[in-house]
């Protein structure tokens, strides 16, 4: 017998039918984990979840296409996928797709498209970007938090869920191993934090918490990562890195990012920074071995005072040159990881 006529015997409405149910703790049906396709033969394949995600990002991609849940519904179906809006839905609002609902006018957007802060921990930048784990048929997120000046990544963490409670948690940390030790409030240094409109990072509870603990947060304007720069450059770094792994379990994930993390900050030499580390660059800059000049389209270039060879001479700096020679070593003894083979998955892509 349907539902609707055995509760219309039973005299039952259906919202006390359910609310009965659900204090049983009784499960409904799982979500699926596939979308069928009509393929160019006309015959109907079953595609993971991952394939309609790929599809949708690539659809919202473009400005003139970052449709709502209902058209991405009818743009789906254009490319042959059998797709309701509720699924399109679920999707979207899992991988936090869904239009922004907050109010925009009381966000605080950057003024100026080019950064230059003049001391570590000035601008400080921070972004999330997905990769696909094949165990789970599901995209990881990766948060990390980089100092624009020193181009030192100071969090990073991966989950396959990032709520605006753990973005406030990373914060505390933040401010607890960084900016507290420098005394930056009694400096009359302004703490500035840039991020584009997530919604994880737009929750009002998370902007009161930037402003209860003095920290300046700005939003870019939409469609201009360029405002994000010092970020979106690394995700370019890290993105040529994952790309060449396909990570079966978020354990080998979160493996190889520690590797790559670790390498970043301390080995990875910068262009920008003169040819040092992060960590290098920061240390050398504390003791006055940094010379900072400003160009002609408000560039910063950085130079080291002493000649690079001098470093492991200097017996002030032999512990620079120290850690050096020990991550290098690390770098070259270090076991690539070993994973079984599984499909080819969507490409990294930025939030």
């Amino acid at each position: 017998m349907k539902r609707d006529v055995a509760l219309n015997i039973c005299g039952i409405s259906k919202h006390k039918y359910y609310n009965y149910v659900s204090k049983l703790g009784v499960r409904g049906r799982k979500p699926s984990t596939t979308t069928f396709q009509i393929n160019d033969q006309g015959k109907l394949d079953e595609v993971d979840n991952g394939k309609v995600l790929e599809d949708i990002l690539d659809i919202k991609s473009n400005p003139e296409t970052d449709y709502g849940y209902r058209a991405m519904t009818a743009a789906l179906m254009f490319l042959g996928f059998i797709i309701n809006h509720k699924k399109v839905y679920r999707l979207m609002k899992e991988y936090q797709l869904l239009h922004d609902s907050y109010n925009r006018k009381g966000r605080n957007y950057v003024k100026y498209l080019r950064v230059t802060p003049r001391s570590p921990l000035e601008v400080l930048e921070m972004d999330i970007k997905y990769q696909w784990v094949a165990k789970h048929s599901r995209y990881a997120f990766i948060l990390t938090i980089i100092d624009c000046f020193t181009r030192h990544v100071l969090h990073w963490s991966v989950a396959y869920s990032i709520k605006k409670e753990q973005v406030k948690t990373v914060w505390e940390e933040v401010i607890a191993n960084y900016l507290q030790p420098e005394n930056l409030l009694a400096k009359g240094i302004s703490v500035e934090i840039r991020n584009d409109n997530d919604s994880r990072f737009a929750a009002k509870e998370v902007q009161q918490f930037f402003k209860d603990n003095y920290l300046n947060q700005v939003f870019t304007h939409p469609y201009t990562p360029q405002e994000n720069g010092h970020i979106e450059s690394f995700h370019a770094i890290l993105s040529r890195s994952l790309e060449r792994k396909e990570f079966y379990t978020i354990n080998q994930l979160e493996k190889h990012l520690k590797y790559f993390y670790r390498i970043y900050n301390q080995v990875r030499l910068h262009g920008s920074l003169d040819h040092l580390s992060p960590k290098t660059f920061w240390k050398l800059w504390k003791q006055d071995l940094i010379e900072t000049k400003e160009l002609k389209n408000k560039k910063l270039k950085h130079s080291l005072i002493i000649p690079h060879y001098q470093l492991s001479g200097n017996g002030n700096l032999r512990e620079i040159s120290s850690l050096l020679e020990e991550q290098l070593k690390e770098v070259v003894g270090a076991n690539s990881l070993q994973q079984p083979s599984v499909q080819r998955s969507p490409s990294v892509i930025s939030s």
